[in-house]
């Protein structure tokens, strides 16, 4: 054998070294001194194989082993890390057993906040989810009309338009797929003995039930609705007048003079939605219904807005494209008010919380200015909640100084140190959180009734809601861990063994204190803008309509005989002393309607608003005139051409003297001689002036009876009244209601949001007061050498709780500087939506800072008395 034969070259190292990502994934799995020798074991094995096998097989090999490493590593690590959560769960159960009254405190604050702020979600959640029950939502719109200068409740949009709207878009724009007309009209249904008057009855074309998804239960296709007199029954209506039996084919009977065919049954309206109705009928009826003249040209008007119109536009048509084309549509109408109107698309999903329109279908909308308030107080108050909890965790600090001190000398981490306070932030928010989930589940009812909603509470478990409410428990845990975890673990261990623990001074007493105020600040706004609201709900209540409200009820007429015979009703009902007085009108004080604008002799443009009464109407209301006289029978002239108008009817007219002034009611050539000028009255709410108003006579165009009665007996006063119905209209129930409550509804959306203002305000200020308890009773505690030697040299009791309490005191005064401003500029905000308001003065600021600092000075007076009265020679020697 030669040497060259002998000599076997050496692989270079780099062709033996074990693949990269292998290696290091071995290099992060190891710990100090055992990375090295578990990896040098593995890397000469790895060249053994390497030259014995070839670099693919060990390449293999050593990725295997880096694979069987990771599977030890990572079971080692769930193993260790269920132990060590266990371990850290075991250590927050006992703290909470060992500070009773400070786990009580933190819990209930973050239990109540988490149910705040779940119910806020709720809310939200039901005012967004409106008509999103129907298939495809977002290709439905309803048309708006605009009046430009026709001024009415506030505005000049209207929720309704022309009746040739809806024909004219389905035949004309290929985007419109399918096209429907509603009006909503009242009556009395009969079946049999069964009379009931109805107020959510629906006169719809065929698409409506094409357009809207309502589940037809029964009965023959939607196509029926055109055939005139036909009608479709929700199961509720179905139930009400025909019980158990089938009702489709049977009759009813409207206004007891037109029999309507029962079509089918479909489900009730759905909900939530701004469709409210009973009653699905024909539009083909009501020409018949109206009847004369202005039935036979009902369905084809062009000037005057009738309908609620309705359209779905094909998927993808553009809405604003079709708007444009609405605009030339107009243009090629004769008629001169319709082609001057303008016309928009409303989506569907915005009608509940975004329409303030005229003669808007809903019974009720809401506001997404509510939704938006709501929820920023909700989150205030779920922040407050934090606050508690991060106070009280770092105020605890104290306390389990030599806690970590000895886990950092045994080894502990920061991370480690870090995961256990972040575990027992999530454990006490998952055991809040279910008893903020208690809560709702028994308070959801009490909220409905506030809210005016109708929440169930299978919402929460909806995967929306569900993933909602995690997200807000997830924050509310990690905002209310981080800053403990992060300070408490930075502490140095050597200072806490030798007796120097941590006072929580410095930065943290400074975050503390901004804490504090920030909690102290939103009470005092929440309650100072609570006192405006429930001020200005007082005025409203108080204030002098310009006419009478109390003890008077109204009858609504509908047989045209009745209206006829009303004076014969008059003397009838007067008989029973309890009715002092008796009146007809075709609208009541506090609803008046009508108006537009109506030319004067000198062309200038006004909008007045139109009432009809007999010569009774102004007397029973106690409305008073401030010139001229009232309509007389002694006038026989006052039936045809005399008409009374308002006082701010005179200052739009610029009249001195209107006494004697000719006045054009409907336009050219009618004409009124005015004989009197009543006093103003507000005949809308308060958040609308007093508008041009006219008064005519009337006795054959009543709709309302109005009778003034006494307070004595009024069951009798009103048994008698219902005979005397009876006797005269047997066909119509007799139904009533008290001024005093009509004027009442018009106000219940101010009145729940107010009631919903005063629940969120005691909230904020118990929770802020609830955290001072627990943060006054560890501050005692932590001071209790000081409290010990003030006593020793002579300090008394009420002078040592006097300045324990001085410092918790101080930073609720200094919250009340940001809180006023604030609540200052948000009480003057929803204010001005009335035009008729309270004054803002000081008073309720003021009484916003009495009542907190009060509760604040009980809270920490509690406390501090009770540290100042224990025995100082205790104290001293604990320390």
């Amino acid at each position: 054998m030669t040497r060259q034969d002998q000599y076997t070259p050496q692989r270079p190292e780099r062709q033996i070294s074990p693949p990269r990502r292998a290696a290091r994934l071995l290099a992060r799995l190891g710990r100090y001194d055992e990375e090295y020798a578990v990896r040098g074991d593995l890397d000469e094995e790895f060249a053994e194989r390497f030259r014995d096998s070839g670099r693919r097989r060990a390449v293999r090999w050593y990725r295997k082993q880096a694979f069987f490493a990771l599977a030890s590593y990572l079971r080692i690590s769930v193993r260790s890390g269920a132990d060590m959560l266990k371990n850290f769960v075991k250590i927050a159960f006992r703290n909470m057993a060992r500070y009773k009254l400070y786990s009580l405190i933190n819990l209930a604050g973050l239990a109540v906040g988490l149910a705040l702020g779940l119910f806020v979600v709720l809310y939200a959640r039901y005012e967004l989810s409106y008509d999103g029950a129907h298939d495809r939502p977002g290709d439905i719109y309803r048309v708006i009309s605009r009046q430009i200068g026709n001024v009415y409740q506030g505005t000049d949009w209207w929720a309704v338009s022309p009746a040739v709207l809806a024909g004219a878009m389905k035949s004309e724009f290929p985007d419109v797929e399918l096209a429907c007309r509603v009006t909503s009209r009242g009556g009395v249904f009969r079946n049999g003995d069964k009379l009931f008057r109805e107020s959510r009855i629906f006169f719809v074309d065929p698409d409506f039930l094409k357009i809207f998804r309502v589940p037809i239960l029964d009965g023959a296709p939607a196509d029926t609705l055109r055939e005139p007199f036909t009608i479709w029954l929700t199961m509720n209506s179905a139930r009400k007048y025909f019980g158990r039996e089938n009702p489709v084919g049977k009759t009813l009977l409207y206004d007891n003079r037109f029999p309507f065919r029962v079509a089918g049954v479909i489900a009730n309206s759905p909900e939530p939605s701004h469709l409210r109705f009973d009653f699905v009928a024909s539009l083909t009826s009501m020409p018949e219904i109206y009847g004369g003249e202005f039935g036979r040209e009902y369905l084809s008007r062009t000037l005057s807005l009738d309908f609620t119109t309705y359209v779905r536009l094909r998927q993808g048509a553009d809405p604003a494209a079709l708007e444009g084309q609405l605009l030339e549509l107009a243009k090629r109408y004769d008629d001169p008010g319709f082609r001057q109107n303008r016309y928009a698309l409303q989506p569907l999903g915005k009608i509940h919380l975004f329409s303030r329109y005229n003669f808007d279908l809903a019974e009720k909308n809401g506001d997404i200015r509510t939704v938006y308030l709501l929820s920023a107080i909700g989150l205030v108050i779920l922040l407050v909640a934090c606050f508690n909890f991060v106070n009280l965790f770092t105020a605890r600090s104290a306390t389990r100084a030599k806690e970590i001190g000895v886990r950092k000398v045994l080894g502990s981490e920061r991370r480690g140190l870090r995961l256990q306070f972040f575990s027992e932030a999530f454990l006490f928010t998952g055991l809040a959180s279910i008893a903020a989930v208690l809560l709702v589940r028994l308070l959801l009812p009490l909220f409905n009734a506030l809210a005016g909603t109708d929440i169930d509470f299978a919402m929460l478990v909806r995967p929306g809601m569900l993933l909602a409410g995690s997200a807000i428990i997830l924050c509310v845990a990690i905002l209310s861990g981080a800053y403990p975890a992060f300070v408490l673990s930075s502490w140095s261990p050597v200072p806490i063994l030798k007796g120097a623990a941590p006072s929580g001074g410095g930065k943290s007493s400074r975050l503390r204190n901004a804490m504090v105020c920030a909690q102290f600040a939103a009470s005092i706004a929440l309650l100072a803008s609570t006192f405006i609201i429930l001020a200005q709900m007082k005025f409203i209540r108080e204030k002098d309509l310009g006419f009478s409200k109390d003890q008077i009820i109204t009858l609504r007429v509908s047989e045209p005989s009745l209206v006829q015979n009303a004076e014969a009703f008059r003397e009838e009902a007067l008989k029973n002393p309890g009715v002092l007085d008796l009146t007809g009108s075709d609208v009541l004080p506090s609803y008046i309607g009508g108006g537009g604008p109506k030319k004067m002799e000198d062309n200038r443009e006004l909008v007045f608003y139109r009432a009809r009464g007999d010569y009774r109407f102004l007397d029973v209301y106690g409305m008073t005139l401030a010139q001229g006289r009232n309509f007389s029978p002694e006038h026989p002239a006052d039936k045809a051409d005399s008409v009374i108008i308002n006082e701010a009817a005179v200052r739009a007219l610029g009249w001195k003297d209107p006494i004697g002034r000719l006045l054009l009611t409907d336009g050219q050539p009618n004409r009124a001689r005015v004989i009197g000028v009543v006093r103003d009255f507000n005949y809308h709410p308060l958040n609308l002036p007093v508008m041009p108003l006219w008064i005519r006579y009337s006795a054959s165009l009543n709709r309302y009876f109005s009778v003034r009665i006494s307070s004595a007996n009024i069951p009798a006063t009103l048994k008698h009244l219902e005979s005397v119905w009876k006797k005269l209209s047997p066909d119509y129930p007799f139904e009533y209601s008290f001024m005093d409550e009509r004027i009442g509804r018009m106000y219940d959306a101010e009145r729940r949001f107010s009631k919903m203002f005063v629940a969120f305000s005691v909230l904020a200020t118990f929770l802020a007061c609830l955290g001072l308890v627990g943060l006054s009773t560890f501050t005692a505690e932590r001071r209790m050498k000081e409290i010990g030697i003030r006593r020793v040299l002579g300090a008394s009791v009420p002078g040592v709780a006097t300045v324990l309490a001085r410092g918790f005191l101080k930073w609720v005064a200094v919250a009340a500087l940001a809180a006023f401003p604030i609540a200052y500029l948000a009480g003057n905000s929803w204010l001005g939506k009335f035009s008729y308001r309270i004054d803002l003065g000081w008073m309720p600021f003021l009484t916003a800072l009495g009542v907190v600092l009060a509760l604040a000075f009980v809270s920490v007076i509690v406390q501090s008395w009770r540290a100042s009265t224990a025995d100082p020679v205790r104290c001293l020697r604990n320390e």
